[in-house]
């Protein structure tokens, strides 16, 4: 699958899809934390605040090179 046919699925299946990711990093910034995880070919960024999703961020390897080894 890839990131286009990942954002052209509805909420439901991409949380679905979410669940069969990858674990790759974690970070704190300004009392933010983010979440990485690979699905399939491409990354989702998880920003967490009080316990809550603040929003997603979705890239390719190609936008990233920086986890392209992860």
């Amino acid at each position: 699958m890839t990131l286009d046919q990942f954002l052209q699925l509805n909420e439901a299946a991409q949380l679905n899809a979410l669940w069969e990711a990858r674990f790759v990093s974690e970070r704190m910034d300004k009392g933010l934390l983010y979440t990485r995880y690979r699905v399939f070919d491409f990354y989702i960024e998880v920003c967490v605040k009080d316990k809550g999703c603040i929003v997603f961020s979705y890239f390719n390897v190609e936008q990233s090179p920086e986890l392209a080894d992860a």
